[in-house]
């Protein structure tokens, strides 16, 4: 998507984001998740921001959370 199309997406609440801490033996670790239609992108960083590992997958959205 172009920054302008991410805008709108988020604006409209199409695009979601999620970020996590990690906690205990993952202290100092994120995990960031980003959400448009039925897909999902998640990137896991350790403290210094370097992406541990990244992953893209379908997570249909349940039918009354669907705008």
């Amino acid at each position: 998507l172009a920054e302008d199309e991410v805008r709108k997406a988020m604006h409209d609440a199409a695009l979601t984001s999620r970020c996590e801490a990690g906690q205990e033996a993952d202290e100092g670790c994120w995990r960031l998740s980003f959400r448009y239609k039925d897909r999902v992108f998640r990137l896991t960083l350790d403290a210094a921001w370097k992406a541990l590992t990244s992953a893209s997958f379908a997570a249909p959205r349940p039918p009354h959370d669907r705008g």
